[in-house]
């Protein structure tokens, strides 16, 4: 049953968890789908072979039902007396259709790019019942509770788009400033720690730069966890807007314990996530923004920059931290304004 189950998380799709050659699979699909129902899934992606494979299994239930039965014999026991017939198997209702019509699939969001499932897309609004935290207790012991909650309904393995792995928020539960990006990549995966690969070496010159250290500011992704795409090795992929929003319950409340001034959105996913605005990273910049009542500042991603060398979009990026910088009163120096401006 567990390699049963892992290979239809890997695979997403109803005809994964059934074995065609085998008449005897009937329950483990019930136990099956009843397992994805106490999961929180209300629907699953029929494919033609699902479809053809629950026909079969309703059909033998339909011939086992209408079967003749044998005359009772001259000695056989008086009908008051007769031993209760054995109860047919209860089948779900993906089986138990009238006639051999199977429901057409529920309409589902159309497929998403580079190899996600699409029946994912059915499930990814609020799937965390989060409990509220303890506001009598410290930051850090609130996190420390809501980041059980997220770990423990992660490794679940509840979103086969998503990697297993959960990289949490970490630094200062007290932070005036949140650098918040989309998703964890290849190294944060790896370490289990936000911002550790090349993009966090990014960001630690950037906090040196502002006068600031990671233990003064707040990391943490809109996804926790790494979005995945077939034959995946260091590459990876944005999160696509269900997914996003899968995990808006987790930021809100992990803002609530963290009461930033200042919320840095790097990236247009987390921009429009945030802000529920559709445009390109420039045109969201462009506006001011607020989330929940905290500022919000709107930028690159760290990543562009590992790529690209052109100055004036980093000037672009230097001013966005040169107005956090003024919004939170640090000291800036006249060497720091003039950071990335073209020499005349």
């Amino acid at each position: 049953m567990e390699g049963l189950m892992t290979e239809s998380r890997t695979n997403g799709s109803a005809t994964d968890a059934i074995d065609v050659a085998s008449p005897d699979q009937t329950e483990v699909l019930i136990q099956y789908l009843e397992q994805l129902q106490r999961h929180g899934q209300t629907h699953i992606n029929l494919d033609d072979p699902a479809r053809l494979i629950l026909r079969e299994f309703y059909k033998r239930a339909r011939r086992q039902q209408q079967a003749p039965q044998p005359a009772p014999s001259r000695h056989a026991t008086p009908p008051r007396e007769a031993q209760p017939q054995q109860s047919q198997p209860q089948h779900t209702a993906a089986a138990n259709t009238e006639h051999e019509q199977l429901p057409p699939s529920k309409a589902i969001l159309p497929a998403s790019p580079q190899g996600v499932q699409p029946q994912e897309s059915a499930k990814l609004t609020k799937l965390i019942p989060l409990q509220p935290t303890d506001t009598s207790q410290t930051a850090q012991s609130r996190l420390d509770t809501l980041n059980q909650q997220v770990q423990t309904w992660s490794q679940s393995g509840s979103i086969s788009s998503l990697k297993d792995t959960c990289v949490l928020g970490a630094g200062n539960p007290d932070a005036d400033l949140v650098f918040l990006g989309e998703a964890p990549g290849y190294h944060e995966e790896k370490a289990s720690t936000p911002f550790c690969g090349p993009a966090g070496q990014k960001l630690d010159a950037i906090l040196k730069t502002m006068g600031l250290t990671r233990d003064q500011v707040y990391l943490s992704y809109l996804v926790k966890q790494r979005p995945s795409q077939p034959q995946q090795t260091t590459n990876t992929r944005k999160p696509t807007p269900e997914e996003a929003r899968l995990y808006l319950p987790v930021l809100e409340e992990e803002m609530k314990i963290i009461r930033p001034r200042a919320i840095i959105a790097l990236g247009v996913t987390t921009a429009s996530t945030l802000t529920s605005q559709q445009g390109t990273l420039q045109e969201l910049r462009s506006t001011p923004h607020s989330w929940e009542g905290t500022p919000l500042t709107i930028t690159f991603p760290l990543l562009h920059f590992l790529h690209k060398e052109v100055t004036s979009e980093k000037r672009l990026f230097w001013e966005d931290m040169l107005q956090i910088m003024e919004l939170l009163k640090l000291p800036i120096s006249e060497k720091q304004r003039s950071y990335f401006l073209e020499k005349k």
